[in-house]
């Protein structure tokens, strides 16, 4: 997981320091008369508060999304000093929002290839996220089930959470916000017809109402041509299409998945562009031209791992706007790894295990949250430097 500052909705421009007061708890959220005031000055108000209010006015998307680009200016509610990648100490934690992990995935249960290899160990993962400053972890969820379930380990979760702090305890896991969508392979779900599909779309928008501040975006929904196996193209374009009435309805941001597919991508956004207010592309690997439609038609652009694989990878990295840039780990997967061309930026070795044989208990299995950090410091610094 990627850490994350709850004090200044960091995600835009997630690298740079923040300075703010101390978290205030949930229940001194302002209302919205007063939330928009804080937005027009400069005080800095913690998102403990902003995110306290209807998700559907202040998800984490659409809060970046109102903040003014500027190389100098706070982020959403926050104040943000100015600190080129370059001379952040990588040893120091900088909080950011992680805005996509799996953890629904049975790695966190033990389970590798339906087969158990060790006691689940999520809370021990989300504790040691809390420990390095990680405040809020966005889990994505792929199909109507999995959003069920997110739902379900999200209240669990934030019930214990509610009883630790009753206790006077300090939050021990990052705050988990979830999102309700279907992923463009789970597309066939929507079934045959347009009945069963309008079915599905009822069910999907009932549980974004049932999950209430739990929810803060619509998805993963897209387009994925690099995996046309698991579901046919026009299955695709067809739940992809039907979702965005869930965020027309809501106000939601979008989370977008895309793969291989970046001019049918932008060519159904733009006829659609009415329909929703932001969204995020997640896992972006695509060329500076894909990088320009999606900047264009106002929405973020997520990076991990998999974003610095080749050389290309780098060039649209290096173009993407600070404002328009979100970290994500997109856990269990999409680590740094040795064949990126972004490896050699890498500066932070832990302890891990990366088999799931040689796991031990309370260890690291994978470093992706600082590997990620280092890579893109390295790509970025002397642009930053002299944006700043």
């Amino acid at each position: 997981m990627l850490a994350f500052d709850e004090g200044a909705l960091a995600l835009s421009l997630s690298m740079r320091r923040f300075s703010g007061p101390a978290l205030a708890p949930l229940s001194q959220a302002p209302s919205a008369q007063s939330r928009s005031a804080v937005l027009a000055s400069s005080v800095a108000v913690p998102l403990s508060q902003a995110l306290s209010v209807h998700p559907r006015a202040t998800s984490p998307i659409t809060a970046a999304a109102a903040a003014p680009p500027s190389k100098m200016a706070r982020v959403g509610v926050g104040r943000l000093e100015p600190t080129p990648f370059a001379a952040a100490p990588l040893d120091e934690p900088i909080g950011l929002i992680d805005i996509g992990a799996n953890l629904l995935d049975p790695m966190f249960l033990g389970v590798y290839h339906e087969k158990q290899k060790h006691e689940a160990d999520l809370q021990l993962v989300l504790e040691r996220a809390a420990a390095q400053g990680v405040e809020a972890i966005i889990v994505t969820a792929g199909s109507l089930v999995d959003a069920e379930a997110a739902q379900a380990l999200l209240s669990r979760l934030q019930a214990a959470a509610t009883s630790s702090s009753a206790a006077g305890a300090r939050p021990t896991v990052p705050r988990l916000l979830t999102t309700v969508g279907v992923h463009p392979t789970n597309a066939l779900e929507f079934g045959p017809s347009d009945e069963t599909a309008l079915r599905h779309v009822a069910a999907l928008d009932a549980l974004v109402d049932a999950g209430g501040a739990l929810v803060c975006a619509v998805g993963e929904l897209g387009l994925d041509y690099a995996r046309l196996s698991f579901c046919p193209r026009e299955a695709q374009l067809a739940g992809f299409e039907r979702q965005l009435a869930i965020a027309e309805r809501t106000g939601l941001p979008l989370f977008l998945h895309s793969r291989d597919a970046g001019p049918d991508m932008s060519s159904i956004l733009r006829a659609h562009r009415h329909r929703f207010g932001d969204g995020v592309v997640h896992s972006f690997d695509g060329t500076c031209a894909e990088l320009e439609d999606l900047l264009g038609l106002g929405l973020f652009v997520g990076l991990n791992g998999c974003s610095l694989r080749t050389e290309a990878n780098l060039e649209a990295v290096r173009a993407l706007p600070l404002e328009r840039l979100m970290l994500e780990t997109d856990a269990p997967w999409c680590e740094v790894r040795p064949t990126h061309a972004g490896f050699p930026g890498v500066r932070t070795t832990l302890p891990c295990a990366k088999k799931p044989d040689k796991f031990v208990w309370g260890q690291v299995r994978h470093t992706e949250i600082t590997t990620t950090r280092d890579a893109l410091t390295r790509t970025r610094s002397i642009s930053l430097i002299r944006i700043l």
